[in-house]
């Protein structure tokens, strides 16, 4: 029992070698190309909102932990000054 723990797990998915790979991969591009036709895309105004938000938190995230850094710095050089 032990030891077909220690064996590799098959999966359905041939392993290719790269010249498959290199050979398969118009299928591919073809195949995700029709998958990207069918993502639903939000809207400008969204997306621009969304980078807003991300930028403000960055800036509030960044600000509280310079502003502790700077405490804990100042009492480091205190005690061992």
């Amino acid at each position: 029992m032990a030891a077909n723990s220690k064996t590799k797990a098959k999966t359905d998915i041939p392993e290719l070698n790269i010249f498959e790979k290199i050979k398969n991969f118009p299928e591919f591009y073809k195949e995700a190309k029709e998958e990207l036709k069918k993502v639903v895309w939000p809207e400008k105004k969204v997306v621009i909102n969304a980078t807003w938000v991300v930028i403000l938190i960055v800036i509030i995230v960044s600000s509280v932990l310079g502003i502790v850094d700077l405490i804990y710095t100042n009492i480091i050089k205190a005690i061992f000054g």
